[in-house]
């Protein structure tokens, strides 16, 4: 006989949510070697640029160890401490460069249609309308970024694919990825990784424009990168007008490190890719753990030889660690003390920025960004009220905590910039940052009701002194006989 039951959630409801796992924060630990090697392909599965983990991993998917990429790698996976990371990307000599329209416009075409050009062995080259006249002819096109295609030849009147018109005809004049698209393709295959350095021999090595070309390119790039580059170009020693340095450090550029050096008549052939080792060791020193704060300045790059410079040679390129004499803003291995100390200096920027300064900031945007987010999809609604902005103010401390715990935030110190905010919770100048943080946060009253009327959050500041790092010191000796 059977016994009917009815369920106890008729009496007792009890419903289980689980919560979204948060986003992680962004690496900032892992580096990019861009080559011309084919062994990566540009377009279709598992193309553009592959991560690795160590050298092995290179040789099973085809590189040899004469490869420019492998050699760079080798430089970069050679760091104390080694970095856990790399990826390798690919610039496709094959790809469309420039293009005209053909002997026929075609018809019917709308402006923004994309259209691929099509040649025997080739794929993928996508090209944007950019202009036309009457009846849809087309009179210029664009090439779409990281779309330019693989196998490409120069050739004339190639038909299309694709768009609302027909009868389309493209010539390509010039076909190879400059080193800025390839960098950019990178770019937009992969948010993953955070410094770039090029790595070819001859006859691709990438000339002081192709260079130039990537710094503008990387500058603006979001997510934000760095750019490490190598040259040993001999204009830069005695700083003739025009040197790659002299370019970089005119145009201020944040996220361009460059390091100087030659093979020294091909005795030292890996120095070609200096930047590939100090990128390493970069990556390396980044964990993200307790105290792993660090300055390049002074660190052991394994693998590069010092450059044998003249103190002039030197304070052309560095300028001196005082700034007391102002160079290049250039950097270099260097030699001091009849070999004791062989280290890299400074660890700058183009524009003078020390490179730890960029890479901390980038990490504590970042981190306020995802912990801002993260908070925002994880409740029902966040109030516009003081509570609410509380909540979001806590989000945003926490970020610069942990900034504070890696150690480039101060344990604490005096205010010296300008007045921060209105009322009992604004920041003067003087006023002690006992946390060596500080953020300010408007009440809710304050906001205006078309903010109010668009869901703005009050805008927030944050206050931070900066641990720094020392890099030079003077020692005064007094004798009294």
């Amino acid at each position: 006989m059977s016994t009917w039951s009815l369920p106890l959630s008729d009496i007792i409801n009890v419903q289980a949510f689980i919560s979204p796992q948060p986003a992680a924060l962004p690496a900032f630990n892992q580096g990019l070697i861009v080559g011309v090697s084919t062994v990566i392909p540009s377009v279709g599965a598992n193309s553009r640029l592959r991560q690795y983990t160590s050298l092995s991993g290179m040789t099973g998917d085809g590189f040899t160890t004469t490869n420019a990429e492998y050699l760079a790698a080798e430089l970069y996976f050679g760091q104390i401490p080694q970095p856990q990371y790399v990826w390798i990307g690919r610039r496709d000599l094959t790809a469309i460069q420039t293009v005209t329209v053909g002997a026929s416009g075609g018809t019917g075409y709308l402006v923004g249609d994309v259209v691929t050009v099509t040649q025997s062995l080739a794929s993928g080259g996508q090209l944007q309308v950019a202009t036309i006249t009457t009846g849809g002819v087309v009179t210029g096109v664009t090439i779409i970024p990281a779309a330019q295609g693989t196998g490409y030849t120069i050739a004339s009147n190639l038909p299309v694919t694709g768009g609302n018109g027909t009868g389309l005809e493209i010539n390509v004049t010039a076909v190879g990825e400059t080193w800025a698209q390839a960098v950019n393709a990178c770019r937009v295959a992969s948010p993953q990784w955070y410094v770039v350095t090029p790595a070819a021999v001859s006859p691709n090595v990438p000339t002081d424009a192709d260079l130039l070309a990537v710094a503008a390119e990387v500058q603006g790039f979001t997510p934000p990168s760095v750019y490490f580059l190598t040259t040993g170009d001999a204009n830069v020693l005695n700083n003739i007008t025009g040197n790659l340095l002299a370019e970089l450090q005119a145009a201020q550029y944040t996220r361009t490190l460059s390091v100087y050096s030659t093979t020294q008549g091909g005795a030292y052939p890996n120095n070609a890719f200096a930047s590939a080792g100090v990128m390493g060791l970069a990556m390396a020193l980044n964990t993200g753990a307790a105290a792993s704060y660090f300055d390049l300045n002074n660190k052991t790059v394994s693998g590069v030889a010092f450059e044998p410079l003249t103190q002039s040679q030197a304070n052309n390129i560095l300028g001196t660690v005082t700034r007391t004499s102002v160079g290049l803003n250039g950097n270099a291995v260097l030699n001091y003390q009849n070999s004791s100390y062989i280290v890299f200096q400074f660890g700058n920027m183009a524009s003078g920025l020390p490179f730890d300064i960029v890479m901390n900031v980038d990490m504590l945007v970042a981190d306020i960004q995802v912990s801002a987010m993260n908070l925002l999809v994880s409740v029902p609604a966040l109030p516009i009220t003081d509570s609410g902005i509380t909540q979001m103010r806590n989000v945003v401390a926490g970020a610069c905590t942990r900034a504070q715990v890696r150690g480039f935030i101060a344990p604490s110190g005096t205010w010296q910039g300008s007045q921060i905010g209105n009322g009992p919770m604004a920041l003067f100048p003087g006023d002690p940052v006992t946390q060596g943080f500080y953020v300010y946060a408007p009440a809710a009253s304050t906001l205006t009701a078309g903010q109010r009327a668009s869901r703005q959050l009050p805008t927030m500041t944050v206050a931070l002194i900066e641990s720094e790092s020392g890099r030079s010191l003077t020692v005064e000796v007094l004798m009294q006989r």
